[in-house]
């Protein structure tokens, strides 16, 4: 009686184990797989913040524009932080040729 327990016990565990794996135990080369839906590419923003940037703002803002990132998925927004240099009107160039490029002047700091 115990060697039959005991062989049950081991079948049970080995069924188990068996079923656990999943379905792609028993998956051969030769049957066709279903693939799985494309996921859509999400929408990215990028923010960047700048302030009197005039010097690194383009080198920057042009590293996140040769990203192969799809372009209708990809938004680049500069916050220029009221600049007192010309940091705004290189980003202004730049939007030029990529849409996908924004500029936001954010409000006038408070006093103190």
């Amino acid at each position: 009686m115990e060697l039959f327990s005991a062989s049950a016990a081991w079948l049970i565990f080995l069924l188990s184990s068996l079923l656990s794996i999943g379905k792609n135990y028993f998956y051969r080369a030769d049957m066709p797989r279903k693939s799985a839906a494309p996921h859509p590419t999400p929408h990215v923003t990028i923010i960047i913040p700048a302030r009197n940037e005039e010097l690194n703002i383009e080198r920057c803002v042009s590293s996140f524009l040769k990203q192969s990132y799809p372009r209708d998925r990809l938004e680049i927004i500069v916050v220029d932080d009221n600049s007192t240099d010309s940091t705004a009107a290189v980003v202004r160039k730049v939007m030029d040729d990529h849409p996908e490029l924004k500029l936001i002047t954010a409000e006038e700091l408070p006093a103190g």
